[in-house]
């Protein structure tokens, strides 16, 4: 197996900044970082639009996510965004 197509595959390393050294640098956690990914690949794959829409799922099902946060705070007084986060450092 060719090494170089595992770590840094061509479709990863477009401009000066490889995708997951940014969602690293800034954060990002699951969901948000993932929207990331394919936004920044999508023009450089055989199918923009499959990853265009891939970003959106992943946006929108983290927009849920806070949603049931912000509804679960509101009902009994507690902060659960520690759960949505999901960073680990």
């Amino acid at each position: 197996m060719d090494n170089e197509m595992v770590n840094h595959p061509s479709h990863y390393n477009k401009g000066d900044h490889e995708v997951i050294d940014v969602i690293e640098d800034w954060r990002l956690g699951f969901h948000t970082g993932n929207a990331i990914k394919y936004i920044a690949r999508h023009a450089h794959k055989e199918s923009p639009m499959q990853d265009i829409d891939k970003a959106i799922w992943y946006l929108q099902r983290y927009k849920e996510t806070l949603e049931k946060a912000k509804k679960a705070k509101t009902e009994n007084g507690e902060d659960r965004c520690w759960d949505i986060k999901m960073t680990s450092w």
